[in-house]
């Protein structure tokens, strides 16, 4: 045999052990890269980047939850009874305002049915930077699974893990079920709410002076709001975006004021909130102005972070357009919450 007989036998059996390889992963599919569960198998959903840009592109929906940890605790069961839709979850803990609206127009370029996107607005991402990138910039994003680019699959078809994965689905004869979107992501179990747990966990500042939002930053919200909000509303008019800028406990409004920020973090609000308004197919709301529900520290596990409770409440005041902002109310909105949080004895919640 010669040397070049030789080589092309070599290289065949190359490609073909690979191919035996990646084969399993093309079949199954644990992070829906290719196509949605199989019925016959069952799949845990537990993997946000990994996941949910397979989730986006191979399940079938008209309507979508996505955002931070602000939205992982909603439950598409409720979501779709009081809107009449089906719907999918995809959140990104601590995801950046980019990173969200990347996951969203690659869901109404895919979709064409798409009518609703659910999504929250977080206060700690409105000034910064429109490109801000946080776990997108990490070297251990799975970026192979969320660009169109096929030649970087073999991270996910060789990949040694992920044939674990696979194994671990087709051996898995115990469940009878894919993971729900009421289960995915959701957290509420697993911590303690109440004041205790809140103060425990909260650091209060020393008081501040008082800071104003400079034109630069006017310009980054606006920057931000236009890229990764205002552009996909107005580039699919069809689609309507429910927009809920999230609940905060009064934890948060305290180290506002501590900061001496509360009329910087308010200008920067109402810039945003002029930004959306200006779109037809964005239904605002803000529940900042819900008091009861921001000074009841039973409602929260930390400053920011809600019980599942509080979504339910979300997804009903939405669809009865219950602390819905507009043009015409958006400014005594703005008025009232910063005469309340100016103003508001802190340290009857600040004592344990």
């Amino acid at each position: 045999m010669n040397a070049k007989k030789f080589n092309v036998i070599v290289l065949v059996c190359v490609i073909a052990g690979m191919g035996l390889f990646a084969l399993p992963t093309i079949i199954i599919d644990p992070y829906f890269h290719y196509h949605a569960p199989l019925s016959s198998l069952y799949y845990p959903i537990d993997n946000e980047r990994y996941q949910n840009n397979g989730i986006t592109k191979n399940f079938s929906y008209d309507a979508m939850i996505t955002g931070t940890s602000m939205v992982e605790n909603f439950k598409t069961s409720e979501f779709d009874e009081i809107f009449g839709v089906n719907s999918i979850k995809v959140p990104y803990s601590g995801g950046t305002y980019k990173e969200i609206n990347k996951n969203i127009l690659i869901a109404l370029d895919r979709n064409n049915n798409l009518k609703i996107v659910l999504r929250a607005i977080d206060y700690t991402g409105l000034i910064k930077d429109k490109d801000f990138e946080n776990y997108e910039a990490r070297n251990d994003y799975p970026h192979y699974l969320n660009d169109n680019n096929v030649f970087n699959d073999v991270n996910y078809v060789l990949n040694k893990e992920i044939l674990g994965l696979d194994k671990n689905i087709l051996n898995d004869t115990e469940n009878s079920g894919t993971t729900t979107f009421d289960e995915y992501a959701n957290w509420n179990d697993s911590f303690t709410f109440g004041k205790e747990a809140v103060l425990k966990s909260y650091n209060r500042v020393d008081k501040k002076p008082e800071v104003t939002l400079s034109e630069e930053e006017k310009e980054m919200v606006r920057d931000n709001i236009r890229q990764n909000v205002v552009y996909t509303a107005d580039k699919y008019p069809d689609t309507t975006f429910y927009l809920f800028i999230a609940p905060y406990s009064i934890c948060y409004w305290d180290e506002v004021k501590q900061s001496g920020k509360i009329e910087y973090h308010i200008e920067a609000e109402r810039v945003a909130i002029e930004e959306m308004l200006k779109c037809d197919n964005i239904k605002l709301f803000s529940f900042t102005n819900n008091f009861d529900l921001i000074c009841n520290l039973d409602n929260y596990k930390d400053q920011a972070h809600y019980g599942e409770w509080v979504n339910s409440d979300i997804l009903k005041y939405m669809k009865n357009g219950e602390y819905q902002l507009t043009k015409e109310n958006y400014r005594e909105y703005l008025d009232e919450i910063k005469s309340f949080y100016s103003n508001y004895d802190y340290e009857k919640n600040m004592s344990s």
